[in-house]
């Protein structure tokens, strides 16, 4: 991201390493103005509120 402009990022909640949540987080501090979109295949409440109130997901 740092070489080339994005408008959009999307991630999957489970991923090795890092959550989706904690990706969009470094990218929403980094790049504010990117449209982040978290995926999942998992109903999770807290996983969803996460996701709008720390990386500030679009919704």
């Amino acid at each position: 991201m740092e070489e080339e402009n994005f408008d959009l990022v999307v991630a999957d909640q489970r991923m090795d390493g890092i959550s989706g949540i904690e990706l969009l987080t470094r990218i929403k501090d980094e790049y504010p103005d990117m449209v982040r979109i978290l995926i999942t295949g998992y109903s999770d409440l807290r996983t969803a509120k996460d996701a709008i109130n720390k990386a500030k997901v679009h919704h």
